[in-house]
C-alpha cells in the first residue's frame, strides 16, 4: 500500500473516531439538557401516563325508623397491604423494628403467632422485585386498621415524618340491625347497586357524591395513592329517617309469621297504617320459599305482598260497594231487602250463600253477615241499569290510581267496567263482592282507612325526615389534573341541613255521616258479626271487615280448595289510631275462612299495639289494677280503674294486664317485648341480681330490652 492511501485511510479514521465524539457529546449534553429544567415537560408526561383519577367511594346514608333506631347502615371494612418500597421500611429501619412489627401484627391477628408473621414478613421483603402491595388482611374494621396504623412502620413515623408502608383500601358493607325486620321495605343492595325497597327508591340521596384520589401505576398493574393533599373528599350520602316504627314492626312481624306457620300460608302481609296521617308504622311481607332440595320451606321477607301486586280480595271489598250506595243516596243502613231464597242469577252468573238468615235482611247486616246474595241485590236493584255510575265511584273513591311510595310505584288497579269491550253484565256483582279486579292490598287498606278517617282520604307515606349535605362551593387547585376536574369546582357542606316530609294533604271523598256510618258497620261485624267470637275479651273497641276469595289456577278458572283470607279492621273505637290489613294466602293447614285465618293475627297485632301505645300518658304514680269490659254488648270502649300502688319487685308483674307490665317496665327505662295474649305469666330479661332475691326493679341499661310472656 503506497503511503498516500495509508495517509488517507488513517484520516478517515480519525474522522469518523472524531464524529463518533461528537455525537457522544451532543447526546450527553441533550441528556443534560432533559434531566433539566427542559426535560420537566416530558417528565411530566411520563408521569401523568402512570397516574390515573380513581373514584373515592361516598358513605352511604342510613336509615332510622321514626324513633331514630337505625334500620340499615354502611359499615367500612379495609384490605390491609404493606408497600415494602417505601422509605420507611428500608432494609436498615425494617429489621430493627421487625419484632416489634411481628410481635404486635400476632396481637392483631392471632391465628398467626409472632414467629409466622416475621417470617411472612422477611419473605415479602427479600422478593424481587420489591412488593409493592403485598397483602396483609382482608376486610377488616376501622378500629383494627387504626391498631395495625399505630404499629412500627405502618403509619406516619413521628420522628422522620415519613409515610409508613400501610396502603388501606375502603369498602362498605350495609347491615341491618333488626336482620329480617321490614327488610323487604327497607330494600338491599347487590355489588353496591339498590335494588329494591328504600334503598332503591332513596337512592339518591342515600349514595351521596363519589370523591376523587390521583393513584400511580406500580409494579403488576397496582395502582397506589400518591398524595392525599391531590384528592377530593366525597360528599356523603343522607340519612332517611323513615315513618316505621320498629317496636310495631316487630309486633306485625311475629304475628303474622306464626300464623302462616301454624296455618301454612304459601303467602301473608301485614299493614299497620296510622289513621289520621296514613304513616305506614310496619309493613310486613311473607313468603314460603321450598329449601333446596325440596324437602322443608323457609318462610321470610322473599318478596313482595302488601304492595306491588294486584289480587282479588273477596268480600273486603264489599265495604267500597255498600259505601258507593250510602254515597249515591241509594241506601241506609236501616234499609231491607227480601231475600226469600238467598240465591241471586242473571244469565249464568249465580250466587248462593252458604247460610240464611230470615226473609229480610237490612243493609247493615248484609255487610255484618258478609252475604253475598245481599250486595248482589242492592247493586242489581240501584246499579244494573246504570253500571258506569258504579265505577265512577270507584274512581271518585281513588281506586282507579296508583300508591306512590319510594320503595316500589304499586301498578293500578284494573276493574272490568263498561269501557271494556268484552264487559259482561254480571261483572258488576261479581266486582262488588271483591272478584273481577285486581288491587294491591296496600290500595285497599287506603280506602279502609279514609273510611275510618271519617271520610278524609290520606295517602300512605314511609319518609319521615331527610337529613343530607347541601353543597355550594369554594375551591381546590388540581394542578395538572385541569383535564379531569374544572379548577373553579366549589363545595361547603352543611351538615345541620332536613328536609321534613310534606305535611300531610287530606282529599274529602266521603261525607262526614256517611264515613261514620260505613264504620258502624264494621263495628258491627266485631261485636254481632263474622268475627265476634275471635274479637271477644277485648279491652278496647275494634271494628273491621272479612274476606275469604278463592284463587284462580293458570287458566284464570276459580278454584274451590284455595284460598285467600284477608281481614281490615281499626282501632280503638270510638277514637281510631290505627288501620290495620292482615292477609294470608293458600293456606292449607286445614282452616282457610278469614275469621278463622286473619282476624287473630289482626287481634294479636292490635292488643300488643295498644300495650305499647295506649298507656304512656299515664300519670308516674299510677299503675293500671284493672280494666273493666263495657256494661252494654256492643258498647264501646272500655272502663279503666287506677290505684297508687307502686312496683317494687318482679312478682308485682306476674298477672298484671299486659298494658300496665309496658307502662311500668317502660317507666324505668326499659325497653319491651310482648309473646301471647292476656296476662303477664313470665318476666324474662330482667337483671340477675333481681332473680337472686333482691327487692326493687332497678332502672334499666342503655337498650335493655325485657320479654313478657302472656297468657290467659
Amino acid at each position: 500500500m503506497s503511503k498516500a492511501n495509508y495517509f488517507v485511510r488513517g484520516w478517515r479514521v480519525n474522522l469518523a473516531f472524531l464524529g463518533l465524539m461528537l455525537l457522544g457529546i451532543v447526546v450527553l449534553w441533550r441528556a443534560w439538557n432533559l434531566t433539566g429544567s427542559e426535560g420537566e415537560p416530558y417528565l411530566q408526561r411520563a408521569n401523568e401516563s402512570n397516574r390515573k383519577l380513581f373514584e373515592i367511594p361516598a358513605h352511604r346514608g342510613d336509615l332510622y325508623d321514626c324513633n331514630m333506631n337505625l334500620l340499615a347502615s354502611s359499615v367500612p371494612l379495609y384490605e390491609l397491604r404493606v408497600d415494602f418500597g417505601v422509605d420507611a421500611l428500608h432494609d436498615t429501619a425494617f429489621y430493627r423494628q421487625l419484632d416489634s412489627l411481628a410481635s404486635g401484627l400476632a396481637l392483631v391477628f392471632p391465628k398467626k403467632n409472632h414467629l409466622d408473621w416475621k417470617r411472612d414478613l422477611i419473605s415479602a421483603k427479600r422478593s424481587k422485585p420489591v412488593k409493592r402491595y403485598w397483602l396483609l388482611h382482608k376486610e377488616v374494621s376501622f378500629g383494627v386498621y387504626e391498631q395495625v396504623r399505630a404499629l412500627p412502620m405502618m403509619g406516619l413515623q413521628p420522628k422522620t415524618k415519613r409515610l409508613g408502608g400501610l396502603i388501606a383500601v375502603q369498602t362498605n358493607r350495609r347491615l341491618l340491625p333488626y336482620g329480617s325486620l321490614a327488610a323487604r321495605t327497607i330494600g338491599y343492595l347487590r355489588q353496591g347497586k339498590a335494588q329494591i325497597g328504600l334503598e332503591a327508591g332513596m337512592d339518591s340521596v342515600l349514595s351521596g357524591v363519589p370523591g376523587l384520589a390521583l393513584k400511580q401505576r406500580m409494579g403488576g398493574g397496582v395502582w397506589k395513592p400518591v398524595d392525599q393533599e391531590l384528592q377530593k373528599e366525597p360528599r356523603h350520602g343522607g340519612q332517611v329517617v323513615t315513618t316505621l316504627d320498629i317496636r310495631l314492626q316487630e309486633i306485625a312481624h311475629q304475628a303474622l309469621s306464626k300464623a302462616m306457620h301454624a296455618q301454612g300460608a304459601m303467602k301473608g302481609c301485614a299493614i299497620l297504617m296510622e289513621t289520621g296521617t296514613g304513616k305506614l308504622r310496619a309493613m310486613s311481607n311473607m313468603v314460603r320459599k321450598p329449601n333446596k332440595g325440596g324437602d322443608s320451606s323457609s318462610i321470610g321477607e322473599y318478596d313482595q305482598v302488601a304492595y306491588g301486586i294486584g289480587v282479588e280480595p273477596g268480600s273486603v271489598f264489599k265495604l267500597v260497594a255498600l259505601t258507593a250506595g250510602l254515597s249515591d243516596g241509594f241506601w241506609n243502613l236501616e234499609d231491607s231487602i227480601a231475600m226469600p231464597d238467598y240465591t241471586f242469577q242473571t244469565g249464568s252468573f249465580r250466587l248462593v250463600d252458604e247460610h240464611t238468615y230470615g226473609p229480610w235482611m237490612t243493609v247493615e247486616q248484609i255487610f255484618a253477615k258478609s252475604s253475598n246474595v245481599g250486595i248482589a241485590r242492592l247493586l242489581h236493584r240501584h246499579y244494573g241499569s246504570k253500571p258506569e255510575t258504579f265505577f265512577a265511584k270507584l274512581k271518585e273513591f281513588g281506586l282507579e290510581q296508583s300508591i306512590n311510595l319510594p320503595i316500589h310505584r304499586d301498578p293500578k288497579p284494573q276493574f272490568r267496567t263498561t269501557a271494556l269491550q268484552d264487559y259482561n253484565p254480571s261483572d258488576l256483582y261479581s266486582t262488588g263482592i271483591g272478584y273481577s279486579m285486581l288491587i294491591t292490598p296496600l290500595q285497599l287498606l287506603t280506602f279502609y282507612n279514609a273510611v275510618v278517617n271519617e271520610g278524609i282520604r290520606v295517602e300512605p307515606s314511609l319518609l319521615e325526615e331527610i337529613q343530607r349535605e347541601k353543597v355550594h362551593g369554594s375551591s381546590t387547585q388540581w394542578g395538572f389534573l385541569g383535564p379531569w376536574l374544572s379548577s373553579n369546582e366549589e363545595e361547603e357542606a352543611d351538615l345541620n341541613f332536613k328536609a321534613k316530609t310534606a305535611p300531610v294533604k287530606g282529599r274529602r271523598i266521603l261525607d262526614r255521616n256517611q264515613a261514620l256510618a260505613a264504620r258502624r258497620m264494621m263495628r258491627r261485624v266485631t261485636i254481632d258479626g263474622t268475627v265476634k267470637e275471635q274479637m271477644k275479651g277485648l279491652t278496647f273497641g275494634v271494628g273491621g271487615k272479612t274476606g275469604t276469595a278463592r284463587l284462580r289456577d293458570a287458566s284464570g278458572k276459580s278454584m274451590s280448595n284455595r284460598h285467600r283470607a284477608t281481614f281490615i279492621g281499626y282501632f280503638p273505637e270510638p277514637n281510631p289510631r290505627y288501620t290495620c290489613l292482615v292477609m294470608l294466602e293458600d293456606p292449607r293447614g286445614g282452616l282457610y275462612y278469614a275469621s278463622q285465618v286473619a282476624a287473630p293475627v289482626f287481634r294479636d297485632i292490635a292488643e300488643q299495639t295498644m300495650a305499647i301505645k295506649e298507656f304512656r300518658r299515664i300519670p308516674s304514680t299510677q299503675v293500671v289494677s284493672k280494666i273493666k269490659e263495657p256494661r252494654q254488648s256492643g258498647g264501646i270502649g272500655a272502663e279503666v280503674e287506677w290505684n297508687k300502688v307502686q312496683l317494687t319487685e318482679v312478682n308485682d308483674l306476674l298477672g298484671m294486664d299486659a298494658a300496665a307490665a309496658v307502662w311500668a317496665l317502660e317507666n324505668k327505662g326499659y325497653r319491651v317485648s310482648l309473646q301471647g295474649t292476656g296476662k303477664v305469666k313470665q318476666c324474662m330479661g330482667l337483671l340477675e341480681e333481681i332473680k337472686n332475691g333482691e327487692r326493687g326493679i332497678p332502672a334499666a341499661k342503655p337498650g335493655q330490652r325485657v320479654m313478657l310472656l302472656l297468657g290467659s
